[in-house]
């Protein structure tokens, strides 16, 4: 890294990083890092001070010039940093599929929901339903409705009670169904 040039007045609003013996002063001058993230900032004013005071060998550049790593940096340092920030990404990516898998599970039950709650043989779908509308969905929610109702009724019953109504009712739906089908081809 070349020096950088003495800090004009125009500069002095800019934040200085100082480099010694090819790394970073950490904040306040507590130690040295290679890793740019952890050190400290400085005022031209200050950079100039400190740069004057240690005999040359300590040199102020701009932060936001400066490389992501100091050049005498640890290769061992670095990995450890690309690591770190390799297990952040993947932990991030993972909270974001977890998310993800929630919201479409959510979709979905809502979706059930919607379909339980209209009423096709009425002929009833919001417009503001509309969009989400699907013709499978409604078919097993008047399927679990049919099913639930038939649970309702059919307590008490003899059991050949209970398959004459069953039998009756799926002949019910299939001619409401070949109807429906019917309708939609014409």
């Amino acid at each position: 890294m070349p020096d950088a040039p003495a800090p004009t007045r125009a500069e002095e609003g800019r934040e200085y990083v100082l480099i010694k013996r090819g790394l970073y002063w950490r904040p306040n001058g507590h130690g040295y890092t290679g890793l740019l993230s952890e050190a400290g900032r400085y005022s031209a004013s200050e950079a100039a001070a400190h740069a004057d005071h240690d005999n040359d060998s300590t040199r102020a550049w701009p932060a936001d010039q400066a490389g992501e790593f100091a050049p005498s940096c640890w290769q061992e340092t670095m990995l450890a940093f690309r690591t770190k920030e390799r297990d952040e990404a993947l932990a991030c990516a993972a909270q974001a599929e977890a998310e993800v898998a929630r919201l479409t599970a959510e979709n979905e039950r809502l979706r059930i929901a919607f379909h339980d709650a209209t009423r096709r043989p009425l002929g009833v779908t919001p417009d503001s339903g509309a969009e989400f509308y699907d013709q499978r969905m409604a078919d097993e929610a008047e399927e679990r409705r049919v099913a639930r109702s038939r649970q309702t009724v059919l307590r008490g019953l003899s059991r050949e009670e209970v398959e004459a109504r069953a039998a009756a009712l799926g002949d019910a739906q299939r001619r409401e169904r070949d109807a429906r089908r019917g309708g939609a081809d014409a």
